[in-house]
């Protein structure tokens, strides 16, 4: 029930329930016939102004740029700090492994330990064979190492890579969700406001 103190003042605008279309009313309760779709409508007891009626009712939100804009900083951050934890990891974990690559590869070029061989036999020590037999061995001996290191380093940056690309994958996917979710939202404004 409306507060009988509020009533329509002659000239207030108020819309007709039939078509929509805006009326000026005089004194509340009379009935007047609709200028656009002949119909009897009846002036409301609380008419508000025409200027009041018309105003456009803005939603107040933040600014969807920003929001974009705030994401992508967000998931650029995430990524960056993946980035240098892996690379951090990685350096951390495989240091005792370079460092004997670097001091093997010092010693022998990379391409003597790939193709090294076992040695065969065993000459009897101070004979003309044992020295180029025990170079022999020796290099077999740094080679098994230089393997090893490498397949942990290649391993662990395969893991660290592999693990590294997976979490930016998943980094973009929500990324993407986001952007979806605040694009929907912005659309569903959009229309409300344009209704």
């Amino acid at each position: 029930m409306t507060d009988p103190s509020v009533r329509a003042r002659p000239g207030a605008a108020f819309d007709c329930p039939e078509c929509g279309g805006r009326l000026r009313g005089a004194k509340p309760g009379a009935v007047l016939a609709c200028a656009h779709c002949r119909n009897p409508v009846v002036v409301p007891a609380a008419a508000a102004p025409a200027a009041a009626v018309e105003a456009p009712v803005a939603r107040v939100g933040p600014d969807p740029d920003a929001v974009v804009r705030k994401l992508w900083t967000t998931a650029l951050g995430v990524i960056a700090v993946v980035a240098v934890a892996h690379l951090g990891l990685y350096l951390l974990l495989t240091s005792d492994a370079r460092s004997n690559l670097a001091q093997l590869e010092a010693r022998h070029a990379a391409s003597a330990l790939r193709a090294a061989k076992p040695p065969e036999g065993s000459p009897a020590p101070g004979t003309d064979a044992y020295r180029p037999w025990r170079l022999s061995k020796e290099l077999w001996v740094d080679a098994e190492a230089w393997r090893t290191d490498r397949r942990q380093v290649d391993l662990l940056r395969a893991g660290f890579t592999g693990s590294f690309l997976v979490q930016m994958a998943i980094t973009f996917w929500i990324l993407i969700r986001l952007l979806g979710s605040n694009r929907r939202r912005r659309d569903a404004e959009a229309r409300a406001n344009a209704a």
